[in-house]
């Protein structure tokens, strides 16, 4: 312990954003939620934060209503899909392991890739167009969730001259990583969720009455 020395003013902001350990994923989402907040609003660098709804799938998606369905997500912040330009991420799938692109491969966010609308609109106009009307600090929230999150991977020098032939950028390596606008396995923690069984078996709903 003699040996660690203070955190001085250049390092804060490394450390105010290093990976944190968890035991399950209910750490990981909260824990990502709350930084990707902090990094959007960091004193001198405010950045927009853009989000979007992920989608139910599953228990949960068979027991919400829908007049409770905003109500739900406004209480879960599990339940959306965060970008912040320039924060650190993590890609959790094998995309191309012959070019370093593998399930743990850290980054940074560059970019995001939008599909039409449900509306039939130009989904990445929409982006431009809400980016252009926010506030450094500010939050964005889509109507789609993105077709792709674009990455500057970290990855080492064989991998990036493996990577730059396709890079969507020039100044750097840049790979688009796919979106699946579901959410993996939500398990509602929220109050507002306990209150009206949502995520709860149908049947042992209409047995017990309440949780």
């Amino acid at each position: 312990l003699d040996s660690l020395q203070p955190i001085g003013p250049s390092e804060r902001e490394r450390f105010a954003f290093a990976t944190i350990g968890v035991v399950s994923n209910l750490e990981r989402a909260m824990l990502n939620t709350a930084q990707a907040y902090a990094f959007a609003r960091q004193e001198g660098k405010k950045r927009v934060l853009v989000r979007w709804r992920l989608r139910l799938t599953g228990l949960a998606a068979q027991s919400v209503s829908a007049a409770h369905v905003d109500e739900l997500y406004a209480s879960e912040p599990c339940l959306w899909g965060y970008f912040v330009h320039g924060a650190p991420c993590v890609i959790t799938d094998n995309i191309a392991q012959g070019k370093g692109l593998v399930n743990g491969t850290q980054g940074k966010m560059h970019s995001l890739v939008m599909g039409k609308t449900s509306s039939g609109q130009d989904g990445q106009r929409e982006l431009r167009a809400l980016l252009e009307r926010a506030h450094p600090g500010s939050v964005v929230t889509l109507s789609e969730p993105p077709k792709y999150i674009n990455v500057i991977p970290t990855v080492i020098d064989k991998f990036k001259d493996l990577l730059r032939p396709d890079s969507l950028a020039q100044d750097c390596v840049v790979v688009p990583v796919g979106q699946d606008p579901r959410t993996e396995e939500f398990k509602p923690t929220s109050t507002f969720a306990a209150m009206y069984g949502i995520g709860v078996p149908l049947r042992r709903r209409k047995k017990n009455g309440t949780l």
